[in-house]
């Protein structure tokens, strides 16, 4: 988080919000490695969601505003698609908490579905693979599963799209 933070300018608002989810991000982790608790928990992964959705926001006003394409351009469409599927993960992983047995295929550990197989679902699925081992079968799961392909399939299409008019209208 800090290290995201670090290249906004610091009289920036976006540099004060960065700053104080990085702070509560750090101080959630130091409380749940020392005590522990569910509140712990999902505090810090609030915390995180919001990190996440504003550092995507953030990337994406800077990737839709580019005015010709270059390589960080290019990364930074790529960032965003890498925190889009981050994103997707941590609200499958709130789902899987509170409501257990919302996928089949998705095993948990104490009540938690390991961050590797949130991630391996939320990529599967925003890609729009949808291979089948693990299923939404709650309704707000199957939401968010078929928000996530639309989503995914939206910004690959736009993102495309706008790269390549970008550059036809550099070239000119």
């Amino acid at each position: 988080m800090l290290i995201a933070i670090w290249g906004i300018p610091r009289e920036n608002y976006l540099f004060k919000l960065g700053s104080a989810l990085a702070l509560l991000g750090v101080t959630f982790t130091a409380i749940n490695i020392l005590y522990g608790g569910i509140a712990v928990e999902l505090c810090l992964t609030t915390v995180v969601l919001l990190f996440s959705i504003s550092s995507a926001i953030i990337a994406a006003k800077h990737v839709f505003g580019g005015t010709q394409v270059d390589r960080n351009l290019l990364f930074g469409a790529m960032c965003v698609y890498l925190l889009m599927g981050l994103i997707w993960a941590i609200l499958y992983g709130l789902t899987f908490q509170f409501l257990p047995g919302s996928f089949n295929g998705m095993e948990g550990v104490g009540g938690k579905a390991p961050l590797d197989t949130l991630l391996y679902y939320s990529f599967v699925t925003l890609a729009g693979l949808g291979y089948g081992d693990i299923t939404p079968v709650a309704p707000l799961a199957r939401t968010l599963a078929y928000f996530e392909v639309i989503s995914g399939q939206f910004y690959i299409a736009i993102m495309l799209a706008g790269l390549v008019g970008l550059f036809l209208n550099h070239r000119r």
